[in-house]
């Protein structure tokens, strides 16, 4: 039987927000302690904010009541695989959240470390989990390729440096061994191949391929 949360995700890459986001919701609804479902809402929430600003009070509720249960969960066991993962994407979400919507950069640098720090964990648990990439990556290629401000910021605020090149290969391998950020991964390499890197060659076969399996989200 198919993994119902990836039906949902399934929606939201296929670009029907409002049907993923449903989904989500009806699956936590079930469960209240599934925190993938609940992840899965915030996780489509966050996207729809951009067409409706409205959403951003219950997305910023929702995420750092999110966070609260899922590090409990941590804090209580060590072992508990999930919850570091969960809370790896979470601090990643509400990092990108703040960027993206000038919530302030202080707290999004501290989330967007937080985020590294949980992920670095996990992985040196499951390395062979293709999704958990996705977080170094992108904190790894951006924090290296940072202007010269967010530089400074990270060091007065301790945060870890970056790797350009590093960075890049965890997006490839988010992209290639991931499951549900798989697309989002892709989505990011080939904006960077075709903007960053120079490498247009690369990028324009990962568009193709991005079409050819969401054509409803092709905008």
């Amino acid at each position: 039987q198919t993994d119902p949360i990836y039906d949902g995700y399934g929606r939201f890459y296929g670009g029907d927000n409002a049907a993923a986001q449903s989904h989500f919701d009806t699956l936590r609804a079930s469960n209240q302690q599934d925190v993938r479902a609940w992840f899965g809402s915030l996780f489509v929430l966050q996207a729809r904010i951009s067409d409706d600003d409205t959403l951003q009070p219950a997305f910023e509720r929702g995420i750092d009541a999110f966070l609260t249960q899922v590090d409990g969960r941590y804090t209580r066991s060590k072992a508990d695989a999930e919850a570091l993962f969960h809370l790896a994407q979470g601090h990643l979400l509400r990092s990108m959240y703040r960027i993206n919507h000038d919530k302030g950069m202080w707290g999004a640098a501290r989330d967007a470390a937080k985020s590294k720090g949980y992920a670095d964990e996990y992985i040196k648990r499951h390395p062979e989990h293709g999704d958990a990439y996705l977080v170094l990556g992108l904190y790894n290629y951006f924090v290296d390729i940072a202007p010269n401000f967010v530089k400074v910021m990270r060091i007065l605020l301790f945060l870890p440096s970056g790797n350009r090149t590093e960075g890049l290969k965890q997006l490839e391998r988010a992209s290639r061994d991931g499951s549900l950020f798989a697309p989002l991964a892709e989505t990011i390499l080939a904006d960077i191949y075709g903007s960053l890197e120079g490498r247009l060659v690369d990028a324009l076969p990962i568009g193709e391929r991005l079409v050819k399996r969401f054509p409803a989200n092709a905008g």
